[in-house]
């Protein structure tokens, strides 16, 4: 039945190019009324190949919700079955980490006055194990650094806080910590940070810590001895007094050492740049665009695909400024960023606190998801190679199939098709060209074809034939597109059932 779908010979050029689109026929979780989410962490809980997504909210009524990959870039919310109850107060951050001695990632969360740790069971459940495994500190904590401190292959956590006491917990191996606070972060607890970041700054092979101060105060960078003991460095962090809400860190001069990214609410965004031996220069004014304030969140990513880093910036404005869409600041290869937001993300104004970025719909290239406030949460998907249906395919009627490939930034003539398949391949099988995930690949729908540069996108019309015993037929579809002269790749998995 599948091999009676026709395509059309005639294909059509789609216009507004961007690479980051929402689309609204992928399943993302809808809350109603839109909610104050805090945070967003990203990991693949159930260790199927999809990362998945939690994120926490600021209001009192649910603090935590989990969302589970499709395998395609859609989500389900399992909040109800994979979570325990818990208790209704404010959530601030929250993180995927690796606490215990097994493979699958845990959850820490921050609310106001404590923490929770849930352990996950490999089941895909987790369990509350706050009581037992966590220090009870009555602290409101806005951030979450997790990596090894102390050397010993577990994962340890400082957590910071805009008002209080900063934290350094540290890890036994199975997943119950204890505060170290007092003796191996020393001066360092009242500093009012609202995020913290680890990096080994000075190549010594263990991570030191940045952390953002609010409340318009010089930023700080501590550095370990090795054992998981900070001291303050009092010469390698430039830069004006600012209130930093997160730090970024990457490589993004190309050097081969750690350079930090500080995203300033009420100033502009600073970038610091490392000499290799953790002394900073902050540089600014020769590689950020001036103007960028209001920052909540950002990560660096190579969203290009040209081998630097990139960083994505999340927005936050009060009420008597106009609303900022999503930031792209795209990496010229020497560490000199430049604002590619107007054309390469959705002109969509929103609030939006943090951002998380994973390959979701598994086609090789950075997807967005970014954790929305009095809006809603949501996903950009990566249009540098995907493919999409606007509607489902009806019998008797001709259903559009759109292929898109680095939509208006092409450098390359560029050319893709459709493969179709009867049903979904879990789990997928790697090949030099991605993850195939349909199976058995069948045929092509409709000629290869070229996707004019000026968009990169070109919709392949299928003509349906008008059999009531096709109606309820599940179509796999995959896309295939020539990335490059020498990159042929395997896009997306899509879904659709005839109508």
């Amino acid at each position: 039945m599948i091999a009676i779908l026709l395509a059309d010979n005639t294909l059509h050029a789609q216009s507004l190019p961007r690479q980051f689109r929402a689309l609204r026929r992928v399943a993302f979780p809808a809350r109603s009324p839109a909610t104050e989410t805090s945070g967003v962490a990203v990991a693949d809980y159930d260790l199927d190949g999809a990362p998945d997504l939690v994120f926490c909210d600021f209001a009192d009524t649910k603090q935590l919700y989990l969302y589970k990959n499709d395998g395609r870039g859609g989500f389900a919310d399992v909040t109800a079955t994979a979570l325990p109850a818990l208790p209704r107060t404010f959530a601030w951050k929250v993180a995927f980490l690796r606490a215990d001695a097994d493979v699958f990632p845990d959850i820490l969360v921050t609310m106001a006055g404590r923490k929770l740790l849930l352990l996950n069971q490999g089941n895909g459940t987790f369990k509350d194990v706050s009581a037992t495994n966590i220090p009870q500190t009555v602290i409101s904590s806005t951030g979450i650094a997790v990596g090894d401190v102390d050397g010993d292959g577990d994962m340890d956590v400082v957590l910071t806080s805009a008002w209080t006491d900063n934290e350094l917990w540290l890890n036994d191996g199975r997943g119950v910590f204890t505060d170290a606070s007092v003796t191996n972060l020393p001066n360092a607890r009242t500093l009012g940070s609202w995020d913290a970041t680890f990096a080994d700054v000075d190549g010594d092979k263990d991570l030191d810590v940045f952390f953002g101060n609010s409340n318009y105060k010089h930023q700080t960078l501590m550095i370990n001895d090795g054992k998981g003991v900070f001291r303050f460095d009092t010469i390698g962090l430039p830069g004006p007094q600012t209130s930093t809400r997160r730090v970024a860190v990457g490589d993004v001069d190309g050097d081969g050492d750690v350079d930090a990214f500080f995203g300033n609410f009420a100033q502009q965004d600073r970038l610091m740049i490392n000499d290799g031996k953790g002394l900073f220069r902050d540089e600014t004014v020769a590689r950020l665009p001036l103007g960028l304030t209001g920052t909540y969140g950002a990560e660096m990513a190579d969203i290009d695909e040209d081998g630097d880093l990139d960083i994505v910036v999340a927005n936050y404005t009060n009420p008597t400024m106009p609303t900022q869409p999503l930031t792209l600041l795209l990496n010229d290869g020497t560490g000199k960023f430049f604002d590619a937001t107007s054309h390469r993300m959705p002109n969509v104004p929103l609030n939006s606190l943090c951002v998380a970025i994973a390959d979701f719909d598994r086609d090789r290239d950075a997807d967005i998801a970014f954790a929305g406030w009095l809006t809603d949460d949501g996903i950009y998907v990566n249009h540098e190679g995907q493919l999409t249906a606007g509607s489902a395919p009806k019998i008797g009627a001709t259903w559009s199939l759109d292929v898109h490939a680095q939509p208006g930034y092409a450098k390359y003539k560029q050319s893709g098709v459709a493969l179709l398949g009867s049903s979904q391949l879990v789990p997928r099988v790697s090949t030099p060209w991605g993850q195939l995930g349909i199976s058995p690949p069948w045929f092509l729908i409709g000629p290869w074809t070229v996707l004019p540069s000026t968009n990169g996108t070109t919709t392949i019309p299928v003509q349906v034939p008008n059999d009531p015993a096709l109606q309820n037929i599940d179509l796999w579809l995959q896309g295939v597109h020539d990335h490059a002269p020498t990159d042929v790749r395997l896009m997306n998995v899509w879904h659709e059932t005839i109508r």
